[in-house]
């Protein structure tokens, strides 16, 4: 919903409910993470701490939440909290958990309506209250993945599939798990892995829970143009166009570097664009040593980073503008693994929120 459809005299109604000029500006915040200001995202949802202790988002798409609800972590309890309408379902326990050491990887993703509809669907289908979760476990040793995907739709349980990532058998993915949360992206979830050879991406068709694999660019290239003392690690994402691409971030913060894909699936270097830092920080920092910048996630053609003073920023993929988050945790805690972008329609929660607030 367009904030342009909002009648004035209900704009101003809202605007009457915010209680200060604090909260109206923490509207525009954009970055969740795991270990900070969890009890506000959740205060979205009514009773959510008051019924489970700790929740920790997961990954997000389009007003849901995936979270794991640590009360219960020992049976593998997820939830899937709405947070235009605040709705909270609670799913069945995994029959299949993941544990924290490092010879097992977990990824996230939830999908939409629209994510797991067919061209043929009418438009009203696409915009059911639906969402479909899967989770990806990785066992390094036995070089393994287990899928395991259930739909609000579906009420019998999960769904499980297993498979092996060895290619061939003189060759394998030896798999290092580059994003816990997967980049949904035309009907299909991706989870970006590298290894000796190249990176590449194993990929989840959202309607019929296939999996695949597909080779972005070997490591000869990577070496050449991405070499790490250079650059931080690729970041995957989604360009304006819908299509799948990676980002490279200098870790000086001069520069990101994207590739994406031809038509015929090659994967290239795409263009080089010039970052447009805050000069007054910039000018602060270099009187406290040499500033480096390390990728933290992506949402909508936003770019999350940090420095190695621990202060977050944002970054306009489109146009190269740096901007400081103001009141980002100030803490070496604040990583790729423990962050998780997230993008509200605020018109739609105001509009939800107007309908019930007298019931809560």
């Amino acid at each position: 919903m367009a904030s342009a459809s909002l009648p004035d005299d209900l704009v101003l109604e809202v605007l009457q409910r915010v209680k200060d000029v604090a909260t109206l500006f923490r509207c525009r915040t954009t970055l969740s993470l795991r270990f900070s200001n969890v009890s506000l995202r959740f205060s979205l949802v009514p009773n959510i701490n008051d019924k489970f202790n700790q929740p920790v988002p997961l990954t997000s798409r389009q007003g849901l939440l995936l979270v794991r609800l640590n009360r219960y972590q020992g049976c593998g309890l997820l939830g899937v909290c709405n947070l235009i309408t605040g709705a909270f379902d609670v799913l069945p326990p995994l029959q299949h958990t993941w544990s924290s050491d490092s010879n097992h990887l977990a990824g996230y993703a939830i999908l939409t309506a629209r994510d797991c509809s067919s061209s043929r669907d009418h438009p009203e289908e696409q915009q059911l209250p639906f969402f479909k979760v899967m989770i990806l476990t990785i066992d390094v040793n036995m070089m393994q993945y287990n899928l395991q995907t259930i739909s609000s739709a579906n009420a019998s349980g999960w769904k499980i599939s297993f498979g092996s990532l060895e290619k061939n058998k003189s060759q394998s993915i030896y798999m290092v798990l580059r994003q816990h949360n997967a980049v949904v992206c035309r009907g299909m979830a991706h989870w970006l892995f590298s290894s000796t050879s190249g990176l590449y991406t194993l990929d989840v068709d959202a309607r019929t829970d296939h999996v695949s694999f597909t080779n972005l660019l070997d490591m000869g290239r990577i070496d050449n143009y991405f070499g790490r003392p250079t650059y931080d690690a690729p970041y995957l994402a989604v360009n304006g166009k819908g299509k799948l691409m990676l980002v490279y971030l200098n870790k000086g913060g001069y520069r990101l570097e994207i590739c994406t894909s031809h038509n015929n699936g090659r994967w290239h270097h795409a263009l080089a664009r010039k970052l447009k830092q805050p000069n007054q920080k910039k000018h602060e920092k270099k009187t406290q040593g040499e500033v480096l910048y390390t990728c933290l996630g992506e949402k909508n053609g936003t770019l999350i980073i940090k420095d190695n003073h621990h202060d977050a920023y944002v970054i306009d993929i489109n146009t190269g503008v740096v901007q400081e988050v103001i009141d980002s945790p100030h803490t070496r805690r604040l990583n790729r693994e423990k962050t998780v972008p997230f993008e509200m329609d605020w018109p739609a929660f105001f509009v939800s929120r107007l309908a019930v607030v007298s019931t809560w």
